[in-house]
């Protein structure tokens, strides 16, 4: 095989790794009068919630509301006059940034080789970084800062942040994101591992942690 086919073939795996909205957001009533309410499984900080309708499941979908910080709203007309039905979405479209303190121990001695800052932007399943090398970094770990998509895999908490697309030299960070409320907001943490992508598979190159300052 030659070196361009498997280029190819590599670039079509990396771009197979699923970066799509979160489907975070679930309905959990909606009734005749008009009340719709829903949860995120994500602990949110000053959520904002955009209500759209539609009078197919395909639709065209349309503006209804905008609910900030709440997961109910009452629908004062949830079926239209002259229509038969109505389909209605919740979509989470803005929350606070999490900012978290990162760090990247490749040699797994409790040293890290780079730190920085990872901000993520669930609503819009992106992320903003800055990161910086110690002593101790040998690694191909991206430096400086960057923007990326943010998936998730089905059916799991897993997250996975793209650092660098490039097919014989990428890397990403594959982990769980945790969170609980606390007192004034939610307390984030976000921990796993840093994989690097050439022409000939994908390796694991040490574990990450990032996590909110308290």
């Amino acid at each position: 095989m030659t070196r361009s086919a498997i280029s190819f073939l590599w670039l079509a795996a990396w771009l197979s790794i699923p970066i799509c909205g979160s489907a975070s957001v679930k309905i959990t009533r909606f009734d005749a009068a008009g009340a719709l309410a829903w949860t995120n499984s994500f602990c949110t900080s000053n959520p904002v919630y955009e209500i759209v309708r539609a009078p197919a499941i395909t639709g065209s979908w349309q503006h209804v509301a905008y609910v900030t910080n709440q997961h109910s709203f009452s629908l004062p007309d949830p079926i239209p006059s002259g229509a038969s039905m109505a389909f209605y979405r919740v979509a989470w479209i803005e929350n606070d940034p999490i900012i978290l303190d990162y760090a990247y121990d490749e040699h797994g001695i409790g040293e890290p080789s780079v730190i920085g800052t990872l901000t993520l932007h669930l609503p819009t399943m992106s992320a903003t970084w800055f990161f910086e090398e110690t002593d101790f970094n040998t690694s191909p770990h991206p430096l400086g800062a960057g923007f990326g998509g943010i998936g998730q895999r089905q059916n799991d908490e897993t997250l996975i942040i793209r650092l660098r697309m490039n097919p014989d030299d990428g890397v990403y960070l594959e982990g769980q994101l945790r969170s609980s409320p606390t007192a004034s907001n939610c307390g984030y943490a976000f921990s796993g591992m840093v994989y690097w992508i050439n022409f000939t598979g994908t390796f694991p190159i040490g574990p990450f942690i990032a996590r909110q300052e308290p």
